[in-house]
């Protein structure tokens, strides 16, 4: 699936985190496979979950520690040609890893059901 090129807010207990730009997201949504028949034109159809990654923005809002446990919340992806994404009940695939210096920041990875495009 396209790939698109942004950045991720996610608002968690009223607390707004941002990524840094650059974030990508895989939107999941169905997943089609051919069916072997004597007939062509058949497929199986299963869901793919939406995935995330990002670079966090670690400032006085951020918190590890509540990002690693995170889940059941809201992920908004905004690209950076206007169009927007958001994925419910979304959750954290794996603890953040943080990183320091000048382009420090928290990598994270976000699961959840398929995005939902906004228009």
């Amino acid at each position: 699936m396209a790939k698109s090129i942004g950045v991720v807010k996610i608002k968690m207990d009223g607390v707004l985190m941002r990524s840094k730009p650059g974030a990508s997201l895989d939107p999941g949504g169905p997943v089609r496979t051919p069916v072997d028949c004597d007939q062509p034109g058949f497929y199986s159809e299963t869901n793919k979950n939406s995935h995330i990654d990002c670079d966090m923005v670690v400032d006085a809002n951020f918190s590890a520690d509540a990002l690693r446990r995170a889940d059941d919340f809201t992920a908004t992806f905004e690209s950076d040609t206007g169009q927007m994404w958001v994925v419910n009940h979304a959750w954290v695939a794996e603890p953040p890893v943080i990183t320091g210096g000048n382009n420090g920041g928290a990598k994270l990875a976000i699961d959840g059901p398929p995005a939902q495009e906004m228009k």
